[in-house]
């Protein structure tokens, strides 16, 4: 059953230094959860990219229950987006894109932001402003295509 969306707290954004050991682990568990346990997709999920990331992660109480990284590189990418299965149909990853958004206006105003959807989440990202900018190819066993905002 679905929480409600009051009982989230308001999205932290975080750097990997911010969070201690329990933190971090939180955090890289629930990703884990959803991409390798879940979805059943085999791929190197520490990838030597968070330490570099800006995390927006949604907590219950203590416990993260939606996250989502930003990546400074060319363009701003934003990736491992995952929401705990008992929080998903509460719009809680709309407004974590949307929070992440705006922070990326902020940060980087002058930049756009680009990420690497599951093929089946491409209309969810289109209603950012996001457009198709590649094929179909498969990512962990999932198919994937590359977004961009317009």
């Amino acid at each position: 059953m679905a929480s409600s969306p009051e009982a989230v707290s308001e999205f932290k954004f975080l750097r990997f230094e911010d969070m201690d050991g329990a933190a971090l682990y939180a955090l890289l568990k629930l990703r884990f959860d959803v991409f390798i346990l879940e979805q059943e997709s085999i791929y190197p999920e520490l990838d030597d990219q968070d330490q570099a990331a800006l995390h927006c992660v949604a907590y219950a109480g203590d416990t993260p229950i939606a996250t989502l990284r930003i990546l400074n590189k060319t363009d701003i990418a934003i990736g491992r987006v995952a929401v705990r299965a008992d929080h998903r149909g509460t719009g809680l990853a709309q407004r974590m894109m949307q929070a992440a958004l705006a922070r990326i206006s902020v940060e980087w105003p002058d930049r756009r932001a680009v990420l690497s959807a599951q093929q089946h989440l491409e209309n969810f990202y289109s209603g950012f402003g996001f457009k198709t900018c590649s094929g179909v190819y498969d990512d962990g066993g999932i198919p994937h295509v590359d977004m961009i905002q317009a």
